[in-house]
């Protein structure tokens, strides 16, 4: 198997492909057609801490699945707690940056790192919890079918950006 660092820069190398420019989070973007991020205190540091870990390229991949999960969520009917899948979403990859790696797995050392910052901001267990299943299912196929909605959707959504799965089945805007 591949270690961190190479999966890390395959996901990088395919994520530059297809890069969307940074669309932020001001106000052109409150008036289209993406979703609007959380507001809460948490999702705030949780956009500056995945800033200050990761390179750009990685903060929009992150981004972007949470785009495609929150236009999946519509077309498949799903109520996902917004906050959980949009913290979920952006530490999603945590484990493949080197300063999380160990000897687990990305996905494990991932959703470790995510529980003990949101810890560190006192997030309720449940809340970590929940964003931490969903970072260590989130490369297993058959979390597509997870009965949690935060789990499946950051599946689909972060295989969307990757791969183009399911692209077809949500609208192009």
């Amino acid at each position: 198997p591949l270690c961190s660092c190479h999966r890390r820069s395959f996901v990088v190398g395919v994520a530059a492909l297809y890069a969307a420019p940074d669309i932020g989070w001001g106000a052109a973007h409150a008036q289209s057609s993406l979703p609007t991020a959380p507001d809460s205190a948490l999702a705030k540091a949780s956009e500056a801490y995945l800033a200050s870990v990761s390179d750009p390229v990685m903060v929009h991949h992150c981004k972007r699945a949470f785009f495609f999960a929150h236009a999946l969520a519509d077309k498949a009917s799903l109520k996902p707690d917004r906050e959980i899948l949009y913290v979920s979403c952006l530490f999603h990859d945590l484990g493949l940056e080197a300063q999380f790696d160990s000897p687990a797995d990305f996905e494990t050392n991932g959703a470790n790192a995510a529980k003990a910052f949101l810890q560190s901001r006192q997030a309720t267990n449940a809340f970590s919890e929940s964003v931490a299943e969903a970072i260590e299912l989130h490369t297993d196929l058959a979390s597509a079918n997870h009965a949690k909605a935060e789990v499946a959707l950051l599946h689909m959504g972060t295989m969307m950006d990757v791969f183009g799965a399911q692209l077809d089945q949500v609208d192009a805007k």
